[in-house]
């Protein structure tokens, strides 16, 4: 995937109003193969799943 369709989906959503947090990491291919940022990745995933269902 180019990161121009991230970007894209990322400001598609702030314009429609909803909450975005977008990471962009240089270098880090598609696969996720950094561990330190794959766990990063997951805790954020794990905040907002969290967040998304509580209310």
């Amino acid at each position: 995937m180019n990161v121009r369709h991230s970007r894209a989906m990322a400001d598609a959503l702030k314009n429609a109003g909803k909450p975005v947090e977008y990471v962009e990491v240089d270098d880090l291919q598609h696969d996720l193969g950094d561990n330190v940022m794959r766990s990063d990745m997951l805790h954020d995933i794990d905040r907002f799943l969290h967040a998304a269902f509580e209310g």
